[in-house]
């Protein structure tokens, strides 16, 4: 997934018209299912961060985490988020 992540990720460059290097962004949708995927205590404080601050386009999270099996533990943590 983060080979995927990587792939999707948007470029920031730095330097002179970014000739000096290259630095890729993961977008929040791949971050949330990274976190979602390894889920330790502070990827679940991740995870409630992404769905307070983060613009998430949710037909892009949805397409992701259908392809990595993550669906039920997202309505899981949400279930749980929104209790807590």
């Amino acid at each position: 997934m983060k080979r995927e992540g990587l792939f999707k990720a948007y470029a920031v460059g730095g330097g002179i018209a970014a000739m000096y290097y290259f630095e890729p962004i993961l977008t929040a949708e791949y971050l949330i299912a990274i976190s979602l995927q390894t889920y330790r205590p502070k990827d679940r404080e991740r995870l409630v961060k992404f769905l307070e601050e983060a613009r998430i386009n949710g037909l892009e999270l949805g397409k992701i985490l259908k392809s990595h099996g993550l669906e039920e533990k997202f309505g899981k943590f949400k279930e749980r988020y929104r209790e807590g």
